[in-house]
């Protein structure tokens, strides 16, 4: 009994001197934020999910449109609080109305989703809001709260087994979404970055007010991105302010 004791204390003790060295303060957010995985262990993990997505979900070959993703993607990300990351931008064939973001830097964006945008500015809104949830690292932390001490002890002992369970955890998280103040929050980033980059923040709005109008129209076409997303109503009105904040400061 001593012996388990003296185990348990000992690997408490670890925990909370290696959990203390990895606060740090998100340049993106500035709150500080408890982080077991670093920026290599995080681009790892997000390259091991991109390759499951890609091997269930075609990866578009069209250079016209991959293209156009990835110009706008790259000078979005530039302009980023992570430019350390090398964001990767791909277009899937896929009908329904949806993109989403990996750990590391990995974004996948459908081509149902591209059809409904008409310009630059729309299609940078639609980025900046996925790059904000890298750069905020909604989706580590996320993944975090899932998988518990267990993701830490993997990184310190270097379990396979965990290791395997935290890459299908994530591949299984990214059909669920994020919070209602994540999305807002990648929102606000949305704007700042969109702004900084020379393209207007109107555009999301724009998009989002289509979106709305398929609300009423055709709500099963995008059934999926409103059931991972906060209202469209309640986006707008706040990109809205955040876009009068940001003017307001110039």
């Amino acid at each position: 009994m001593g012996d388990k004791l003296f185990l348990f204390l000992a690997l408490a003790g670890i925990l909370l001197v290696v959990a203390g060295c990895m606060i740090v303060t998100n340049p993106a957010t500035k709150r500080k934020d408890i982080i077991l995985i670093d920026d290599a262990q995080e681009v790892e993990i997000g390259r091991q999910v991109a390759a499951k997505v890609e091997k269930r979900y075609q990866v578009s070959r069209d250079p016209k449109l991959n293209s156009w993703v990835k110009e706008i993607g790259q000078r979005l990300a530039a302009v980023s609080e992570r430019k350390n990351l090398e964001f990767e931008f791909k277009v899937l064939e896929r009908k329904e109305i949806n993109a989403f973001a990996l750990p590391g830097g990995f974004i996948y964006v459908n081509k149902g989703l591209l059809a409904m945008v008409d310009d630059d500015s729309e299609l940078a809104g639609v980025l900046g809001h996925e790059i904000g949830h890298i750069t905020a690292r909604h989706g580590i932390k996320k993944l975090q709260n899932q998988i518990g001490y267990s993701l830490l002890i993997s990184i310190l002992f270097k379990n396979n087994d965990t290791t395997r369970r935290i890459i299908d955890t994530a591949f299984t998280l990214i059909s669920l979404g994020y919070s209602r103040e994540d999305e807002f929050e990648a929102d606000k980033l949305s704007v700042i970055y969109t702004y900084k980059a020379g393209y207007n923040p109107e555009g999301m709005v724009k998009f989002l007010q289509k979106l709305k109008q398929m609300e009423k129209r055709e709500p099963l076409e995008i059934e999926t991105f409103l059931s991972t997303h906060p209202p469209t109503s309640e986006r707008i009105k706040r990109i809205k302010e955040e876009i009068a904040r940001m003017i307001g400061k110039k």
